[in-house]
């Protein structure tokens, strides 16, 4: 089965809004996601809400501060639905990555572990996976599995580990897959000592 992307989640109602590069939608996608509420970002990336308020609370929250803020990042995620733990997590990675890139992308990389579930695309501390995973289930249920993943270095291979709704002893199976894989990182992104 294909992933739900967030752009139709939005549209069934599932998500409260989603973010999207306009230039990468199919034009009647677009079309569709106009009838809503929007924000233009720039030219290329707009935010849909499922209501006016919505984007009005967004607007106010983020007046006068750059998209570079981690601030706006943490009020972004927010509203787009992503768990808190996730949007924390995030949120001080970016602002990390502004002052210190190298040493922020090491660290994100080896405990970072990645979630999609109902059109929800977020990360997480790898330490986080339970409260993460059991806030999506609450707030998406479905039939359909969360997915849990991480990406390999250096080759970026992207591994994925299905998880049922509410299986822990299949979440803590991923967990420590997600694990070796951080482990992994962990080995290959070492600074290399001279």
């Amino acid at each position: 089965m294909k992933p739900m992307m967030p752009y139709e989640s939005f549209l069934q109602g599932i998500k409260p809004a989603c973010f999207e590069v306009i230039t990468w939608l199919k034009p009647e996608v677009l079309g569709q996601l106009e009838k809503y509420p929007y924000h233009y970002r720039n030219e290329n990336e707009a935010i849909f809400f499922q209501n006016e308020a919505m984007k009005y609370t967004f607007i106010q929250e983020t007046e006068g501060l750059s998209i570079k803020n981690p601030l706006y990042q943490k009020i972004l995620g927010n509203t787009l639905g992503f768990p808190p733990k996730a949007v924390d997590f995030y949120s001080h990675y970016y602002g990390w990555q502004l002052t210190d890139r190298e040493e922020a992308e090491r660290y994100f990389f080896t405990h970072k572990v990645g979630f999609r579930h109902m059109g929800v695309m977020c990360e997480g501390h790898i330490e986080d996976i339970e409260e993460n995973a059991k806030w999506l289930w609450a707030r998406y249920p479905s039939d359909i599995p969360l997915v849990i993943k991480a990406i390999q270095k250096p080759d970026n291979d992207l591994l994925t580990f299905p998880v049922d709704n509410g299986d822990f002893s299949g979440l803590q199976e991923a967990k420590q897959k997600v694990q070796a894989v951080l482990d992994h990182n962990k080995q290959v992104m070492a600074p290399v000592l001279t």
